[in-house]
């Protein structure tokens, strides 16, 4: 009975991440097609070792129509290098939500530029 439990909760635990996954995905594909180019400033950048390796994230800040916004993403070690606390990040939003937003290099096909 006790390995039944250990399989429920692993199942839950892949769907969870799966579905994650994949509202994530279609997100980035929206912002992608619809989405606006904002100026962000990064807030923070982390490393972490996790048991699966190490984790490096971006923390960002952005402002559209006066209002603050904030988000997080796991980034590569090219794009960790390419980013400095402080420093600009391209970001993208929805312009129907602004609360949904991505760096811009997160997009599949990109996104026009700022510039």
């Amino acid at each position: 009975m006790e390995w039944m439990l250990v399989v429920v909760v692993f199942a839950g635990g892949v769907a969870y991440a799966l579905f994650r996954g994949t509202r994530r995905s279609a997100e980035l594909r929206v912002l992608a097609e619809r989405g606006r180019p904002v100026a962000g400033r990064v807030t923070l950048l982390s490393r972490r070792m996790t048991k699966s390796g190490r984790r490096l994230q971006v923390a960002y800040e952005y402002q559209v129509d006066g209002r603050v916004h904030s988000g997080n993403t796991l980034v590569t070690p090219a794009e960790f290098a390419s980013l400095s606390q402080g420093g600009p990040i391209v970001l993208v939003y929805l312009p129907d939500d602004p609360r949904v937003a991505a760096p811009e290099f997160k997009l599949p096909g990109g996104k026009p530029s700022l510039d």
